[in-house]
């Protein structure tokens, strides 16, 4: 300390406080950065904003020594405020809105880690504006050491609790939210401050409710950032998720025209089996009369769309050995819409496919499709064996997909008023849709 005051002089006492809370937000800002990409030199980016810092502090102490008042406390706060916004900048790249989210949430975890121990302070019986130490003898060293790490701790810990999941990038609502939000947030930070200055030596119940106030409206900006993630993912997720429908809007179409044209083939070509049968070997004419009854005995649900989704993967299933046994009222989905049925059918017997088809045992090559009534309600019922191992892990080529079968299957049944469950049992995987019957 004597040492920077001998460099600093007058200017030292604003050039401590000023920059007492760096060394915290780097740590802060660095941990709410870690998904974001680093530009290249990071290292030598870092430091030098780093002295960037410095040197405005610097600048401020000045000001802040000369000039002392409420307006010069609001500017300094403010300066600071967005130096730190620089330093992402200079350090980082990634979009606006994924800097200003690792900003606030920096920013208010500082805050919330600051007057923590402010009113640690206050608790160990020590006068708070004299004093960061916790003992009744002061130790600058062991003091500075122990306020640096109280405050590293309480950062990481509100890290791992709002900010270990990555941001996704922004769609219009959130993009639109989230500089308010940064905005509001810093000016609500200035002011807060600069009453915390004003009244911390008129009373100690007041100051030490102030600084609650504060953790708590800085634990507000932390649950506001993540509600606003989280309702952008929502909505990112939702979008996927019709856009995946559409696409298989168009595949049923696709595998539906297909289905018309083997069936007008086959029933040309049953008209003409006796004209064939003089030219054909006993083995031919038997290969051929077992194409065209495996093409007529397609099990019929009572449901075109549920007939057309069995259908083609029952040629997979005949490829793959697997054994489909099907009990399914068809008539029971009339009210519910074609995309709806589609996509719920495929996705629930493509997972099904894709668990049996990492079994080595042939006999537990089975799926089994349930559609029956249970009360005011249809209810679907997929089950299969698997490997014990995560049912929704994919070992599909198109790894942007992967999870969404079970997302949009959920999301399908909400649509529709139902829910949807799943479960395993030692080896055998179940997945159970009810959904209401609607007129």
């Amino acid at each position: 300390m004597a040492v920077i005051h001998s460099i600093l002089g007058e200017y030292t006492y604003n050039f401590i406080v000023i920059s007492s809370f760096s060394i915290p937000m780097i740590i802060s800002i660095l941990l709410y950065c870690r998904y974001l990409p680093k530009r290249r030199y990071f290292v030598p980016r870092l430091i030098f904003a780093f002295l960037i810092c410095i040197a405005s502090f610097y600048l401020l102490a000045v000001l802040r020594t000369k000039v002392n008042g409420i307006f010069t406390r609001l500017l300094t706060m403010l300066v600071t405020y967005f130096i730190f916004l620089l330093l992402i900048h200079i350090c980082y790249e990634g979009s606006p809105y994924r800097k200003l989210m690792a900003w606030c949430a920096a920013y208010a975890t500082e805050e919330i880690s600051s007057r923590v121990f402010t009113l640690c302070v206050m608790l160990s019986g020590n006068v708070h504006y004299e004093t960061i130490s916790l003992f009744s003898t002061p130790n600058d060293t062991r003091d500075w050491l122990i306020m640096f790490l109280i405050r590293t701790l309480v950062i990481i810990g509100l890290w791992l609790a709002f900010g270990r999941e990555r941001l996704s990038e922004a769609d219009r609502e959130a993009k639109g939210k989230i500089p308010v939000l940064s905005m509001l947030f810093a000016l609500w930070l200035v002011f807060f401050q600069a009453l915390s200055r004003e009244y911390m030596r008129e009373s100690d119940a007041l100051y030490f409710i102030i600084n609650l106030s504060g953790i708590v409206a800085a634990l507000f900006v932390l649950l506001l950032r993540t509600g606003i993630f989280v309702q952008n993912r929502y909505r990112q997720e939702i979008a996927l998720t019709e856009r995946l429908m559409r696409e298989e809007r168009k595949q049923y179409d696709s595998v539906k025209e297909n289905i018309e044209l083997v069936n007008m083939r086959c029933h040309d070509l049953r008209h003409q089996l006796d004209d064939l049968s003089c030219k054909l070997t006993e083995e031919e004419l038997k290969n051929l009369k077992q194409a065209l009854h495996f093409y007529d005995s397609g099990i019929k649900t009572g449901n075109e769309v549920l007939d057309v989704v069995i259908y083609e993967k029952q040629l997979v299933f005949d490829k793959e050995g697997v054994r489909f046994t099907c009990m399914a009222d068809g008539s029971l989905l009339s009210f519910m819409r074609t995309t709806h049925i589609y996509s719920l059918f495929n996705n629930a017997l493509g997972n099904a496919l894709e668990a049996v088809r990492k079994l080595d045992d042939p006999e537990k090559r089975i799926i089994d499709l349930s559609v029956r009534r249970d009360g005011d309600s249809v209810e679907i019922t997929v089950t299969n064996y698997f490997d014990g191992q995560d049912h929704e892990s994919t070992t599909k080529d198109d790894k942007t997909r992967h999870g969404f079968g079970i997302k949009s299957m959920k999301y399908i049944a909400s649509l529709n008023g139902g829910e949807l469950e799943t479960s395993a049992s030692g080896e055998i995987f179940e997945l159970i849709c009810r959904i209401p019957i609607q007129d």
